[in-house]
């Protein structure tokens, strides 16, 4: 097994077809015992099913392991596997040593697919530590590293990266047109998972510049999209965000209407954060009218 396993199982996730995924990694654990590729195809649905110090451990171990043998690309893999759970966990400097090594482990191996994900990653970990500027160049550096292999997903999210270091640095219109052009590379693609990503990108980026007015046609996307990949916390933050922007717009029927269908989305996703803010909403919309 190597690297394109991985990118496989990668892929498999990403379109929210995660049982699938799963019967292919436990195969190929019986197939191919002990595997770094396989293992660290295991580490990629801890991470997806939020268990990032399980994906650590793992992802780590294969770090190591494909260094002493040398295989660069997997050594990268491992390496920005290992950043995001660290960055989510809170060890954004631990993430951003790991990002800094995936990208150097790619450009050795001569991957460029390899090395504009793990500038994505390191992107990530600059926005975590409030470092935007530099955030924002590592971004650039991976939207050229993807636009050069033609690589749709990946310029989508180095897009999506960009808008981030953007935001922050308060070039709020700027953010907008990356997060509109992630949106158009994700369409390209064909990819939902990451046509989710940058819609939420792009949501961000019109509710910063408080164009409320745009804010229900995408938030009606993205719950769509969201719900076809099976990400139900976004379709539920969709559906939340869609009832704030018509209260914005002084249309506080259609906005109560909106928290209640985001509340009973919540409900049935068990998504306790959205459900707390939808439930409030109504009171304030009923107090507007």
């Amino acid at each position: 097994m190597n690297t394109d396993f991985v990118r496989h199982i990668d892929l498999l996730i990403d379109k929210g077809q995660r049982e699938q995924a799963e019967a292919e990694v436990s195969q190929a654990a019986q197939d191919h015992p002990d595997d770094p590729a396989v293992e660290l195809a295991q580490a990629l649905l801890h991470h997806d099913a939020r268990e990032y110090q399980e994906a650590l451990e793992l992802a780590d171990s294969v770090e190591k392991t494909a260094r002493d043998a040398e295989d660069l690309s997997l050594v990268s893999w491992a390496a920005r596997i290992c950043s995001s759970c660290l960055r989510r966990l809170d060890r954004h400097e631990d993430a951003l040593t790991e990002g800094e090594a995936a990208v150097s482990y790619a450009s050795q191996a001569d991957d460029k697919l390899a090395e504009a994900n793990a500038l994505i990653t390191k992107s990530s970990a600059l926005v975590a530590l409030d470092r935007p500027k530099e955030a924002l160049e590592a971004a650039e550096a991976a939207l050229q590293a993807a636009q050069e292999v033609g690589h749709k997903v990946a310029e989508a999210d180095a897009l999506i990266s960009k808008s981030d270091a953007l935001r922050i640095l308060d070039r709020h219109e700027d953010a907008l047109s990356a997060a509109e052009n992630a949106v158009e590379a994700a369409c390209d693609a064909k990819d939902n998972e990451s046509e989710v990503k940058a819609l939420r990108s792009k949501l961000v980026a019109l509710f910063a510049l408080e164009r409320y007015q745009d804010v229900p046609g995408v938030t009606e996307t993205l719950a769509r999209t969201a719900r076809a990949v099976q990400d139900r916390e976004t379709e539920c933050d969709a559906l939340y965000g869609r009832s704030i922007a018509l209260q914005q717009l002084d249309q506080h029927k259609e906005a109560l209407a909106a928290a209640e269908t985001a509340a009973e989305a919540a409900r049935q996703a068990e998504y306790k954060l959205t459900l707390a803010y939808a439930l409030q909403l109504p009171s304030d919309a009923l107090r507007s009218m």
